[in-house]
């Protein structure tokens, strides 16, 4: 099953520039006005990308929906959303896989993104104890019922050993930068979507200078992490995780425009150099066979 699911969910992948857009962040919250996130979300449209994530627990549903209303039952567009972790206030988060909390959440993303269907449904931070057979269950009937396309995990820890011949999962979402030691727990043979691949990309001197840095900021003291960490350029972080890490997506986000732009040159320059390089390594195969 899992090899079915996975050869599927490739082929709805197939053509699309393997750049997602996260409508997370300060694009789920009320420090950006709606017309704002729409104008992100059609730059990134703009430039080719069509997939798009976002959750219920960002912004208490509020990213879920604006991606709704910029991109609403588009078939051309890519929607991935997730389950298992909604928001309570500003900072507390809640987790329930329960499958009757699944399904809801199910209905209510369906409800919110103006979709029939979610393209990708991922289990938002799941501990492997909380993937079990009843939760498959329900995900493989959702799946059935066509409210959900395919399933995957969203995670820093190994719970993705529940990726078993049993479930339904083809694809599993994780941190990509450099520092990601948690990579190589993760197997090979999904769909596999990198985030945070810009977290050492500096994006200002560290002082907040506009609502987005204020926010970012605010989050970084709360996780305890550096205001500014050792940094790296914007070309080797698309290099890692599509080289290095061989990401099959790379969803980022940002508030500014033009670094919608600048992401998808470096992406598909990226791309190209995979092409050529696969292109003379076949070649160098074929000549070695004669």
């Amino acid at each position: 099953m899992v090899e079915a699911s996975v050869r599927q969910l490739f082929m709805r992948l197939q053509g699309r520039r393997p750049l997602g857009f996260g409508v997370s962040g300060p694009l789920a919250t009320h420090l950006f006005a709606p017309h704002e996130t729409d104008r992100l979300i059609g730059t990134a449209r703009d430039q080719g990308i069509t997939i798009f994530d976002t959750a219920p627990s960002y912004g208490a549903g509020l990213g879920e929906r604006r991606l709704g209303r910029a991109v609403g039952n588009d078939p051309s567009v890519f929607v991935m959303t997730k389950a298992g972790l909604t928001a309570k206030g500003c900072l507390q988060r809640v987790s329930n896989f329960s499958p009757q909390s699944i399904i809801a959440s199910v209905e209510a993303a369906l409800r919110r993104l103006k979709r029939d269907r979610i393209d990708l449904l991922w289990l938002h931070g799941p501990g492997r104890h909380q993937i079990d057979q009843p939760l498959k269950d329900a995900l493989s009937g959702l799946i059935r019922a066509g409210k959900v396309a395919a399933v995957g995990i969203a995670s820093r820890n190994q719970a993705a050993s529940a990726m078993d011949e049993t479930a339904p999962f083809s694809a599993i979402m994780a941190p990509v930068y450099e520092a990601a030691s948690a990579l190589s727990h993760f197997p090979s043979n999904v769909a596999f979507f990198g985030i945070e691949g810009f977290r050492h990309v500096p994006t200002s001197d560290g002082i907040p200078r506009n609502r987005s840095q204020l926010w970012r900021a605010t989050r970084a003291i709360v996780r305890g992490r550096q205001l500014v960490p050792e940094s790296i350029s914007a070309d080797a972080a698309l290099d890692y995780a599509f080289v290095s890490a061989q990401c099959d997506v790379l969803v980022t986000t940002t508030t500014k425009s033009a670094r919608i732009e600048q992401n998808r040159e470096i992406c598909d320059g990226v791309m190209d150099r995979l092409r050529v390089s696969e292109t003379y390594g076949q070649g160098q195969m074929n000549a070695g066979s004669e």
